[in-house]
């Protein structure tokens, strides 16, 4: 079956874009069974993926890009190092623990701070630093500023989580 989905190169990578205009990442070396398929967009907490539906043992199923280009089952679990979830070139791509994964989330949109693990407590008039490790908070300390309780956590990101760690980006 012919894709409905437009593809072109760019630099090193191809790309894809979905009928809502939509465009997603992965290698050449993997257009063959790509461009085969047509694309479709889905969306998981606020991360954008795209899937496609195949035949499998018969019946109907969907299957992400990401778990098609790594030929991954369903009991592994894929992180995106981006975190862009249209991003789906190997260079991208990580097999990992499902808590490993958790490390590479970013920043909850809610919160009293723009940086991940920082909080303002309104008690103390000062930014706190926290990382949760293993299902427990660990309090990183109190600042006066913002930035620097987001440079606690970072340090602490790269002692707990090492190349999982998602840091901030201070300016």
């Amino acid at each position: 079956m012919a894709s409905k989905n437009k593809f072109f190169v760019r630099d090193d990578y191809m790309v894809g874009v979905t009928k809502n205009g939509v465009e997603f990442f992965f290698d050449k070396e993997d257009a063959h069974f790509v461009c085969s398929h047509t694309w479709h967009l889905s969306e998981i907490n606020g991360i954008r993926y795209v899937q496609t539906g195949i035949k499998k043992d018969g019946k109907s199923t969907t299957i992400k890009l990401h778990r098609l280009v790594l030929k991954v089952n369903g009991g592994m679990v894929i992180d995106h190092v981006n975190h862009d979830g249209l991003d789906n070139r190997k260079v991208n791509l990580r097999i990992c623990s499902h808590r490993k994964n958790m490390w590479n989330r970013t920043k909850r949109v809610i919160g009293t701070s723009r940086f991940k693990g920082v909080y303002f407590s309104d008690k103390a008039k000062r930014w706190i630093a926290q990382i949760q490790v293993e299902g427990k908070k660990k309090y990183l300390g109190i600042f006066e500023r913002e930035e620097d309780a987001a440079a606690a956590y970072n340090e602490a990101a790269v002692f707990y989580f090492g190349e999982y760690a998602t840091l901030n980006k201070i300016a």
